[in-house]
């Protein structure tokens, strides 16, 4: 499944395949020319996987429940940063997460927040897969912000806020909405590869 979503560059839930997929393992060793872009390789490895795994697929749209990542009505209130080194250090605390950056741009922490946010939502009609950025900001942020990362906390005495309150904080917004991505749908794929 790792390699299917690299070479199309999608996450796990915009695939639809066989059950076996997220358990089979492959071990993949191949030589790229020097020079080779980025566009270059997912090419190569769409071709690998159509000629050694048999893989034909198509694409049809879907639409699925995401949080989206927004600035607040009374603007951000994290300072920019001119800081070399970009980073964003995550690391658990009691309850939850904490963020720390340098000198990360949105989609770092819509990343990040997709990532430590548990799923599912306790909302059992909206159960978000993903964290889109929609702030529109291009620069980079220096901020410290922690939350609890189950979407209700159950508060105690050494709880951190949760999330909405903790972005809010920053001047940042997440909602719950719907977005369309590109699925592939997996008409056929072989479970062992073809020899070389």
């Amino acid at each position: 499944m790792q390699v299917i979503m690299r070479a199309y560059d999608v996450k796990a839930f915009q695939v639809v395949g066989p059950a076996w997929l997220k358990d089979e393992k492959y071990e993949i060793l191949a030589n790229m020319p020097s020079g080779t872009t980025n566009e270059i390789f997912l090419l190569m490895l769409r071709s690998l996987l159509a000629e050694r795994w048999n893989l034909k697929l198509h694409h049809e749209p879907g639409e699925f429940p995401v949080y989206e990542l927004g600035v607040g009505k009374n603007g951000i209130k994290m300072a920019p940063s001119e800081e070399p080194t970009r980073g964003l250090a995550a690391r658990r605390i009691p309850g939850g997460v904490e963020l720390e950056s340098k000198a990360a741009d949105m989609p770092a922490l819509a990343f990040v927040l997709e990532m430590w946010l548990d799923k599912p939502s306790p909302d059992p009609l909206f159960s978000a897969i993903s964290v889109l950025d929609k702030t529109g900001l291009t620069g980079r942020y220096a901020y410290k912000v922690s939350f609890a990362t189950n979407l209700i906390n159950d508060k105690t005495e050494f709880s951190p806020p949760d999330v909405r309150s903790a972005l809010a904080d920053l001047g940042l917004t997440l909602q719950k909405k719907k977005a369309q991505f590109d699925v592939l749908v997996i008409d056929s794929i072989s479970k062992r590869p073809t020899e070389n």
